[in-house]
């Protein structure tokens, strides 16, 4: 957990409490219902400090935007930002404290303010991964503007669709309802054109992202003694095996980046794909969520015209040539 910037929501915390406040409303609980739901599963989190002011300013404001603010969340907000504790985590760069600082100001004047009539909460929609395991895709390289004098730019890469991933809406409560997404492998190849289906089975995956692992190497494990033996243990485990591969091998992939959708093209699917992806992949622990954006970087790093390493649009390796 962590943030990324001074706004109440530019946390992860706060984002995953908003979220599941409003995913409890949207199933029908009443926000009385929701707030006790929410307080259950977050206990460990109030035994903090930090990350109990983090809480109490997320919950508070999710309440008060849906018009359902109750006077626990706003006595403990108002509380939280009056004892200054937050804004002692913002101190080290001036700039963001300041930001912070207004932020919690104005939160503080909204949670006074006379909040809005109840809001009704729409009825909750899931998202269906549009593809099945198996489907070979070709993706073209467009979503990303700053990749234009790139030499990837309206290029078509091959991912294969390794798994569809079923997530439940909620964490807190059982439902039916779920969102999905896929998992991907990523082929050494890239072309003008879209290629021939056939052509995969020439074709090797390739470590779709790296850039995790030199960070992963500096990593204290002594951390994990924190918690109890058996998630430490995990926790160890993952760790270690993506030092062993140095590399993200397949990734679970957002295929749409707000009201924006990749450019995807099905050609094929194999039903016997799965005998064919090699162990290091299917043995990777460690899942990466990783947007269209993000995705388009990775692709830059594996393809660009310094790399002669890949397939040509043939399938054909190109050896670096001197001088």
């Amino acid at each position: 957990m962590g943030a990324w910037g001074p706004g109440i929501f530019s946390d992860d915390l706060a984002a995953d409490i908003r979220g599941d406040y409003n995913v409890l409303l949207s199933v029908g609980k009443t926000g009385d219902e929701a707030e006790e739901m929410i307080l259950s599963y977050y206990g460990v989190v109030l035994k903090q400090e930090d990350t109990a002011d983090v809480f109490w300013f997320a919950l508070a404001l999710a309440e008060w935007n849906k018009g359902r603010l109750s006077q626990r969340a706003k006595e403990n907000a108002l509380k939280a930002i009056q004892s200054g504790r937050d804004l002692e985590c913002w101190t080290e760069d001036q700039k963001m404290y300041q930001k912070r600082k207004a932020v919690l100001e104005k939160l503080e004047k909204t949670l006074n303010s006379e909040q809005p009539p109840e809001k009704k909460v729409k009825k909750l929609s899931v998202r269906r991964c549009p593809w099945k395991e198996g489907d070979l895709l070709a993706y073209r390289v467009l979503m990303d503007e700053t990749l234009k004098e790139s030499s990837v730019y309206n290029k078509y890469v091959l991912v294969r669709v390794l798994r569809v991933i079923k997530h439940p809406i909620s964490k807190i409560m059982s439902t039916q309802l779920y969102n999905e997404s896929m998992q991907i492998g990523l082929y050494g190849w890239m072309g003008e054109e879209l290629p021939d289906p056939s052509i995969a089975d020439t074709l090797e995956y390739i470590a779709i992202d790296h850039s995790n692992f030199s960070e992963l190497e500096k990593v204290d494990l002594s951390m994990v003694e924190q918690y109890p033996e058996a998630i430490g243990k995990k926790i160890l485990e993952s760790v270690r095996n993506a030092l062993k591969f140095k590399g993200t091998y397949c990734t679970e992939l957002d295929w749409a980046e707000g009201r924006k959708k990749g450019d995807f093209t099905y050609l094929s699917n194999d039903p016997l794909y799965w005998d064919k992806v090699p162990p290091e992949i299917k043995n990777q622990p460690i899942q990466v969520m990783m947007g269209l954006y993000g995705f388009e970087v990775s692709i830059a790093m594996n393809f660009s015209s310094e790399n002669s390493s890949l397939p040509n649009d043939n399938g054909v390796k190109e050896e670096q040539k001197d001088g």
